[in-house]
């Protein structure tokens, strides 16, 4: 067991560890947790998987292997019964000449019997062995069937011949295989045909075309509803902020850590700069809507008695400005019970000899304010105002700043992660499968089906942010699990040589590891429906991305690429290139120049016709 499908777990573990290892490096926190998490978990599944479940599965299978043991005996018995009550009849049947045996009837029945039992053994041993049925030019045959045993007879029902059924269940068992690998055998011609391949590049330059219209449109965009549940009152609460206050009242805070000598003219003068600055920009509200301390000082001094008249400021300007502005009077100011609350705005130094620090508001108004990609916008202007008084040391500061900073960040973190990780997927698949052909289409397929949920999300109008990029990392782990199991069966049953064409070959693909694929694929779409129990922004975009995963890989693992595959492939063998395709070229050993003209010759020569 762990022969047949430990490169196929090891593939996936790997893959999916990479994928989440990288999602460690984001400088996003939520990320790195998410991915780390992610990663130890795959890790102990791996080891859990090849240890303790290989060892359940060892034990129990001997278990199941005694009672089958029992069920074969308790058959052959039945079948030795069901023999001797038609020996009448299976003395008129017509055996073969090939197999018709040289000793006596009785000894033909021990015959029939010893091959009974050599059925029996070989189905336990293998399972998934077929009988091929040799076809021949002759005259039709019938298959007699005696618990399984298969038997050619000649079609003349004068000659008195006749067919013995026995363990109905068993044929019908037999019967219904044989039903699925002649359909699965249909879809692989079908899938050959140079029609199918048209259709098939068609399709997919549709399917990339919209994708890629859509993923180039895509946006960052954070919101605090989207952590909250649907019937959250919070989110009725952001709602009513972002309709009747942010439109109308966005405030900025700008902080000053550079106060310098406010007697200064011209220092004061800068910061009155620096304010109406701001105060320029056409969404602000005006200069009634400012709080700035400096400007209610002035009024302060005005207002005072002790303030200098205008006679008293022509005598001696620089004193009475020096006496004004220092701090003793700023801390009169402040302690003013009319003024008082503008010390909440002013910082001294633990001295209180000067000012260390201090603070202002300007309010802006838009009507898409209330959306963060706008209002970032407008945070990038605020920040250009203040680099350009580095001076004074000057800052500003918004709510939401900090997740308004990470807009920018969010698409070109997007693309190096899923670029990194596609890296790390194709080196994990050439290790698997030592076949570069191979490797660039499982790369390709993951790119595509990475292409397709990113312009599929985004046409459905979700926006890129920490949630649905933690599930982007998701959604390339997964999906490269489809590719991978496929293209490494093809490649182990082409370099097998057993198989006539490719056809054959796609058909043994599909047969080993279709039915897994489906199952494992619903499972999983079984398994996320959970999430419709919470109604939240992540369980719908939990949801929406496994789906689009489990169907964008289903199709391109049972049509994208087997199609490609069957349309034609080249393989170097023992020095020469052996083409094998539909037509019936040889999977294996060598094909010289003159075998491809001989096969081609005939088929130019009926075109140009």
């Amino acid at each position: 067991m762990l022969v047949e499908v430990g490169s196929s777990a090891t593939i996936t573990s790997l893959t999916n560890m990479l994928a989440f290892g990288i999602g460690i490096f984001s400088p996003l926190p939520e990320i790195q947790l998410f991915s780390a998490a992610n990663a130890i978990t795959m890790l102990f599944d791996f080891i859990y998987q090849i240890t303790f479940f290989a060892a359940i599965f060892s034990i129990g299978g001997r278990y199941e292997l005694e009672n089958e043991l029992k069920q074969i005996e308790k058959s052959l018995r039945k079948t030795e019964i069901a023999l001797s009550n038609h020996a009448e009849k299976a003395s008129n049947v017509k055996i073969n000449p090939k197999k018709k045996s040289n000793n006596d009837n009785d000894k033909s029945d021990n015959g029939v019997l010893t091959k009974v039992r050599t059925l029996f053994a070989r189905m336990v041993r293998d399972q998934n062995d077929d009988i091929n049925e040799k076809k021949t030019n002759e005259k039709e045959k019938k298959v007699v069937i005696i618990s399984g045993v298969g038997r050619e007879i000649g079609d003349n029902t004068d000659s008195g011949t006749s067919t013995v059924s026995i363990g109905s269940d068993a044929n019908s068992e037999r019967i219904a295989k044989v039903m699925r690998n002649a359909l699965i055998l249909g879809y692989c011609q079908w899938i050959s045909n140079r029609f199918t391949l048209m259709l098939n590049i068609i399709l997919l330059i549709l399917y990339w075309t919209f994708c890629i219209l859509n993923a180039v449109k895509a946006k960052a965009g954070l919101t605090p509803q989207k952590l909250f549940l649907s019937d959250s009152q919070t989110i009725k609460a952001l709602g009513i902020r972002d309709n009747y206050v942010f439109n109308v009242h966005s405030p900025v805070w700008i902080y000053v850590n550079n106060v310098g000598n406010l007697s200064d003219p011209q220092i004061r003068q800068r910061h009155y700069e620096m304010i109406e600055s701001f105060e320029l920009l056409p969404e602000c509200n005006g200069k009634p809507f400012t709080k700035f301390w400096l400007r209610a000082y002035e009024d302060y001094l005005a207002a005072s008695d002790s303030a200098p008249d205008e006679e008293s400021v022509n005598e001696d300007l620089e004193s009475t400005i020096s006496q004004s502005y220092t701090t003793d009077r700023i801390i009169q100011f402040m302690e003013w019970p009319e003024t008082k609350f503008w010390g909440s705005f002013i910082r001294l130094t633990d001295d209180r000899k000067r000012i260390r620090a201090y603070s202002a508001m300007v309010v802006f108004h838009g009507e898409k304010l209330y959306l963060w990609p706008e209002k970032y916008k407008l945070l990038l202007k605020w920040r250009q105002i203040a680099n350009n008084f580095s001076d004074l040391s000057a800052s500003v500061f918004d709510e939401n700043s900090q997740y308004m900073d990470q807009i920018d960040s969010l698409i070109p973190l997007v693309i190096n992660n899923s670029v990194l990780t596609l890296f790390s997927m194709a080196f994990v698949c050439f290790l698997f499968m030592n076949d570069t052909r191979m490797v660039v289409f499982a790369s390709v397929t993951v790119t595509s089906i990475f292409i397709g949920v990113f312009g599929i999300l985004t046409f459905l109008g979700i926006d890129v942010d920490p949630l649905s990029m933690s599930v982007m990392i998701l959604t390339i782990g997964l999906s490269v699990d489809y590719p991978a199991h496929i293209v490494y069966h093809f490649c182990r049953f082409r370099d097998r040589g057993e198989c006539k064409n490719v056809a054959e070959v796609m058909e043994r693909t599909f047969i080993s590891v279709g039915y897994p694929v489906l199952q494992c694929s619903f499972s999983a779409l079984l398994f996320v429906t959970c999430v419709f129990f919470v109604d939240s922004y992540m369980s719908m975009i939990l949801w929406r991305v496994m789906s689009l995963v489990v169907l964008l890989g289903l199709y391109h693992t049972l049509f994208v690429i087997p199609c490609f595959l069957c349309a034609k492939q080249i393989q170097q063998s023992s020095g020469c290139f052996a083409f094998y395709s539909c037509s019936g070229f040889p999977l294996s050993g060598t094909l010289n120049r003159s075998a491809i003209r001989r096969e081609y010759r005939p088929r130019m020569h009926q075109r140009n016709k």
